[in-house]
């Protein structure tokens, strides 16, 4: 782990303010952290703590769970996970933190892409290319070589998914100008 740098998660359970959290981190000799994020969470208050001390803000955890499940299935939730992801995001750009780590999948129950998941996952994708933040898949739990697939086919598919595409970046114009107007 020589020349590594090394960060921790910051976790409410452990009964300590966020940045008092950081503070400890930097004392015991880690140099970043994440944060899960919630919505009105301080993120500016995390990054001030952060600079104070020294630390990399490495990256923002959205929410996960059935999130994922609600761009990979039409559902009533599924604009509000989009809103949801879109915020994530801007309070990343807002705040220079570099990555929002996202689940592509929850369980393993369903777990299989589908066109319209990909279709949202575009939207999102595209939000953060717009706002210049990463975004970092983890647990594709046993998907991975599916999703790379069935994303590179997705390419090539495009014009089946126009009217999808068109729906949810209409959708998504509708959720910046909210995002504005807050």
């Amino acid at each position: 782990m020589y020349g590594c740098r090394l960060g921790l998660e910051l976790h409410k359970d452990l009964g300590l303010p966020l940045a008092r959290q950081i503070r400890l981190y930097k004392q015991t000799g880690f140099d970043a952290f994440f944060a899960y994020w919630t919505e009105g969470m301080d993120v500016a208050a995390l990054r001030r703590a952060a600079d104070e001390e020294g630390m990399i803000f490495h990256s923002l955890h959205a929410p996960g769970g059935p999130l994922a499940r609600h761009l990979w299935y039409r559902s009533d939730e599924t604009e509000n996970s989009i809103r949801i992801l879109f915020q994530c995001l801007k309070d990343c750009a807002d705040n220079g933190v570099p990555i929002m780590v996202l689940h592509s999948f929850y369980g393993f129950d369903l777990h299989t892409p589908t066109e319209l998941g990909l279709v949202n996952y575009g939207v999102v994708a595209d939000e953060a290319r717009r706002l210049g933040v990463k975004i970092a898949l983890e647990n594709l739990e046993g998907e991975l070589e599916s999703l790379n697939g069935r994303l590179s086919d997705n390419a090539r598919r495009a014009a089946a998914a126009e009217k999808a595409v068109a729906e949810q970046e209409a959708l998504a114009e509708s959720l910046r100008a909210q995002a504005e107007e807050a």
